[in-house]
């Protein structure tokens, strides 16, 4: 199977390069680390068509029947919580129980 090398220096931030130093991967905190990483022609060609395909929008992905519950996907009701319901309950903590975990 033929390979491409991908040889680069590995850029890390100083908590990992503690960790390194650490776990004795490398001697020095400060020492640079490179890589070399190999991939195959089929990687290579994958990656090439991906970048040529054109994004889908959300329309041409998801069928007709199933676009009116598009809101429960949403990123931006995701970041909410819901109403309140009248079904909702609530949960009674014991006198002892601390308040902050």
């Amino acid at each position: 199977m033929l390979q491409h090398k991908l040889v680069e220096q590995l850029k890390m931030n100083r908590k990992g390069q503690r960790e390194w130093f650490r776990a004795g991967l490398i001697s020095h905190a400060s020492e640079e680390v490179w890589i070399a990483a190999g991939y195959t022609y089929s990687q290579a060609i994958a990656e090439e068509t991906g970048k040529e395909k054109k994004k889908k929008s959300f329309e041409e992905i998801v069928p007709e029947e199933y676009r009116q519950y598009a809101k429960v996907f949403s990123e931006h009701e995701s970041e909410r919580l819901p109403e309140p319901q009248p079904w909702d309950h609530t949960i009674d903590l014991k006198p002892d129980a601390p308040e902050n975990l």
